[in-house]
């Protein structure tokens, strides 16, 4: 497991230390059953340095069970919020909510595959149609 995923799935260790600037920063996207279970679900996008906390924290305020989408490879804060921002103003039909939206998963996964990854083109740049096809055919 790459130290980034490690440390994006909660794995600390006593003596870690990360000065917050150096911090690798993930766009993440939890979702949760509607509560009108109508098509679609609750989809929240946003950006943290520790995407397994903050499921966990989203998790207390929500009566739903919250489970994770997605989650980037990590990159500077400064573009994750740049490609957040994006994701988010073409999602702004769905918004239900701050960074939540009513969207289906496959909707939402098809987004975030465009997601610009410093120096890439995208994330599924090269392997795209065969991930989405993976992660459509378990939904």
């Amino acid at each position: 497991m790459s130290e980034r995923r490690h440390w994006a799935q909660g794995g600390f260790a006593p003596g870690d230390t990360y000065p917050a600037k150096d911090l690798p920063v993930f766009i993440y996207a939890a979702w949760c059953r509607a509560e009108d279970n109508r098509d679609g679900c609750n989809v929240k996008i946003g950006v943290s340095s520790n995407p397994a906390r903050r499921i966990m924290h989203l998790q207390v305020h929500n009566p739903a069970e919250v489970r994770m989408l997605f989650l980037s490879e990590g990159m500077s804060r400064d573009h994750a919020l740049e490609q957040e921002r994006i994701i988010h103003q073409r999602l702004r039909d769905r918004r239900i909510r701050n960074e939540w939206f009513r969207i289906s998963h496959r909707d939402a996964l098809l987004v975030l595959a465009e997601i610009k990854y410093d120096g890439y083109e995208s994330m599924f740049e090269q392997q795209k149609h065969e991930k989405l096809r993976e992660l459509f055919a378990t939904m």
